[in-house]
C-alpha cells in the first residue's frame, strides 16, 4: 500500500520488467550508475527493481535533498542517467536525463519488453531460464530435496 494505492507483485513484476526494458533501449554504459529522485513512492521501488534487472547500481535521492547535496551526489556518483520521479530541483546538463513520465510510458507500453523478448535479451532470458529450472527444497533436518 502506498499512499492508498495497492499493487501486487505481479504488477511490481510487470511493471519492473517493462522500465528494465526501457532502460535497456538507452544503451547506457554497461554496469555504470543511475541516480533516481523522488520520494518513498511505488514508481521509485519499480525502478530500483528494474535497474538492479539491468545490471545497473542505483543512487536513490530523497525528493527532500537540498540542491548542493544533490550536486554533490552526482559529482561523486557520476551517474550515467538521472531518472526524475519527481520534478528535479536543478538542471544537469552533463547528465542525460528522463522524467516520470517516459518512465509511465515505460510501464503503459509493453513493446518495449516484447521487442527485448524477441531479441533475446539477456535479464528476459535469465528469468525465463530461472522458470525452467527445478527448484530446491531444503526441510528443517538439512535434507535437501530437488523437485
Amino acid at each position: 500500500d502506498c499512499l492508498g494505492q495497492q499493487k501486487t507483485y505481479g504488477q511490481l513484476k510487470e511493471d519492473s520488467d517493462s522500465i528494465a526494458a526501457y532502460i535497456e533501449s538507452l544503451n547506457l554504459a554497461e554496469k555504470s550508475p543511475v541516480l533516481v529522485f523522488g520520494g518513498q513512492t511505488y514508481d521509485m521501488l519499480a525502478t530500483f527493481v528494474a535497474l538492479t534487472k539491468t545490471g545497473h547500481a542505483y543512487i536513490p535521492v530523497d525528493v527532500h535533498s537540498a540542491t548542493d547535496r544533490i550536486m554533490s551526489i552526482i559529482e561523486v556518483g557520476q551517474p550515467s542517467l538521472i531518472i526524475a520521479i519527481e520534478e528535479l530541483p536543478l538542471e544537469v546538463a552533463s547528465v542525460k536525463q528522463v522524467s516520470f513520465n517516459a518512465i509511465e510510458n515505460a510501464k503503459n507500453n509493453p513493446s518495449y519488453f516484447d521487442s527485448l523478448k524477441a531479441s533475446g535479451d539477456k535479464f528476459i532470458n535469465d528469468r525465463e531460464q530461472a522458470k525452467k529450472s527445478k527448484s530446491t527444497l531444503v526441510d528443517n533436518s538439512g535434507s535437501v530435496t530437488a523437485e
